[in-house]
């Protein structure tokens, strides 16, 4: 449909928007070779059933409610062989008779201080009643140059800028007000089909921006002209944020400078079930966590760094969970001593350093490859970076409905020393072995853990369902 589209639109020349004051004069036609008067029903027969008698009609649409301004506007039916044109009536609805057929319809004599998208309305014989959605052309302050120097933008409207040379572009930060979906859809003339937009989104808060991706797609497009549409989804509980994004776009002759506009729209109600996961309490014991205080460089116990696995053949090993158990004294999973009691080194969970298991990560648009950005389950150091760690916390419990990231970052806030380790409680236990259980790091040989860990660590490495747990943890011995 979208090809038809551009080939209907050759009927036509499109008068393009000046600079950035926010004028938009949709597209013109070229006159038919024969007038033809508003409402024309092109001889229609007496049959109710034939197409030419049943009624094309347009309503606009304007903040949610049907427009009522609609003196001096008509509506512009076209294809390849007929231009026709109504007016509305007292009523908001402009209705035509005659029409037969695949026709693209646009509005003329919109008043400036309004903006529409001139690609998306078709109307056809099983369609035949439309509604035009129209926006206020909104004027903006700021020049958008980076992402910290943003154009702030605060409610849906159509908004127009200037890429004055290739490679530039220009920064936006939306604030909405309310949840909901919403889009961004670039709107240039794919009759024209002479700029390519695509628009650069980007993740953080308002101190904090990192480059994302790029959308390039999603909305009308041409041959050239592809217009790229960006879904922001926006929770209650995300109300407030910002969301970041650079509009720019290519000229097909190399032209500058060029003028893009975009639409924000409201598409809809939105709730993102994941924040409403059941979330685990921070620590059972908030107040004896307090009173441990951090874990820094000197309360960690000296010695030889050692894994919680046994050999069981050449170069193959199995976590052994029967060596440890919880010391009453201190809280903490100790290794037993020859005597079979917990009085042994302390067993420690890797949280803010990187364990065998993780693989590096590198976060989208960085060019300076982190070791791994988030290098245990706490670490949060590196803002709005969401790697698979990160986000397999919100996905824990037996039917995916445990959130552990408040858990696990109140550990990590009581984590300074180098080694990024702390004492395995009982609650850290069951994080572990969750995490591994979600993440499939041991399933019958062919788990994460099993299959990378030969090239990590030079030999081969099992366990069994109950011992899991111990895939991030070690002791000094």
């Amino acid at each position: 449909m979208k090809r038809i589209l551009c080939a209907l639109l050759l009927l036509f020349t499109i008068f393009t928007l000046p600079g950035c004051e926010g004028v938009y004069h949709g597209i013109e036609p070229k006159p038919p070779t024969t007038p033809q008067n508003p409402g024309n029903t092109s001889n229609p027969t007496d049959d109710p059933a034939d197409p030419k008698n049943q009624e094309f009609t347009v309503q606009i649409l304007f903040d949610e409610e049907i427009f009522t301004g609609t003196a001096g506007i008509e509506v512009q039916w076209a294809n390849e062989t007929s231009v026709q044109r109504a007016t509305f009536g007292a009523d908001h609805v402009a209705r035509i008779k005659g029409l037969d057929g695949d026709y693209v319809v646009t509005l003329h004599g919109l008043p400036e201080k309004y903006v529409y998208d001139a690609n998306a309305y078709v109307a056809t014989n099983g369609r035949r009643e439309l509604v035009i959605e129209i926006f206020e052309h909104i004027k903006t302050k700021g020049t958008g140059k980076d992402p910290y120097s943003a154009i702030s933008i605060t409610r849906p409207g159509g908004y127009t800028t200037e890429i004055k040379k290739a490679g530039g572009t220009i920064y936006y930060q939306f604030s909405p007000s309310r949840a909901g979906t919403y889009y961004v859809d670039t709107i240039a003339d794919i009759n024209a089909n002479e700029i390519n937009p695509s628009i650069d989104v980007y993740n953080g808060h308002i101190a904090y921006k990192q480059y994302s991706h790029t959308v390039d797609s999603g909305a009308s497009e041409a041959d050239y002209t592809r217009n790229a549409r960006y879904v922001i989804e926006v929770d209650a509980k995300n109300v407030g944020g910002v969301y970041t994004f650079g509009v720019t776009a290519t000229q097909k002759e190399g032209l500058y400078p060029i003028t893009v506009t975009f639409l924000l729209r409201y598409a809809g109600s939105y709730k993102n079930e994941d924040y409403y996961r059941e979330t685990i309490p921070q620590y059972a014991n908030a107040a004896e966590l307090a009173a441990r205080g951090v874990f820094g460089d000197d309360d960690i116990e000296k010695g030889t760094l050692t894994y919680p696995e046994r050999k069981i053949s050449d170069k193959v090993y199995v976590l052994d969970g029967s060596i440890f158990a919880i010391n009453p004294a201190d809280g903490y999973y100790h290794l037993k001593d020859e005597n079979g009691q917990p009085n042994g080194p302390i067993l420690y969970a890797k949280i803010r350093r990187r364990h065998r298991f993780f693989a590096d990560y590198t976060p989208p648009g960085s060019s300076v490859g982190f070791e791994v950005s988030f290098t245990g389950f706490g670490e949060h150091s590196v803002i709005c970076v969401e790697d698979p760690g990160n986000a397999a916390l919100q996905y824990l419990g037996d039917n995916n409905d445990e959130n552990y990231r408040p858990f696990i970052f109140e550990y990590a806030d009581y984590i300074t020393n180098e080694e990024g380790v702390y004492p395995v409680t009982e609650d850290l236990k069951i994080f572990l072995q969750k995490f591994s259980v979600s993440q499939r790091y041991f399933s019958d040989g062919n788990g994460w853990a099993e299959t990378t860990a030969e090239d990590e660590i030079g030999y081969r490495l099992y366990s069994s369902e109950a011992d899991q747990w111990l895939f991030a943890c070690c002791y000094y011995s």
